[in-house]
């Protein structure tokens, strides 16, 4: 449909029906600003992290890979995002999110034990 065949037809519709589509449009623009803010705060985590652990964060299997996976999941969480949507994020299930919270909980309950996350956590949350 061209631009001119839009307007006719916009002309057609009531008042009423105006207002419902400028409200839609309106809607529809709003959501793609919150996508674009969603994904400028996801990527700026991800590149922190990446300048932080040194490597590539979200494949590796190592300790210090979990870790940084971790922080960023609970960083995220605290942004407002939901454990499927961090998931997805990560490449991971939420179940896995689930068990971060779990161990973030261990953390906070026996900080020697886990005094390597939560240093990472702190400095990652100083570079925000």
């Amino acid at each position: 449909m061209t631009k001119e065949q839009i307007l006719i037809e916009l002309k057609k519709l009531s008042l009423e029906d105006k207002f419902s589509v400028l409200a839609t449009l309106s809607r529809i623009a709003g959501l793609e600003e919150k996508d674009n803010q969603l994904d400028i705060l996801v990527n700026h985590h991800i590149d922190l992290m990446k300048q932080l652990s040194g490597d590539d964060f979200l494949t590796g299997r190592t300790r210090k890979n979990s870790q940084a996976r971790m922080v960023v999941a609970r960083c995220l969480q605290e942004a407002g995002l939901n454990l499927s949507h961090v998931g997805r994020i990560l490449g991971y299930d939420h179940s896995t999110i689930s068990h971060y919270n779990k161990l973030w909980e261990d953390a906070l309950s026996l900080p020697v034990a886990y005094k390597d996350v939560l240093k990472l956590y702190t400095t990652y949350k100083s570079m925000l």
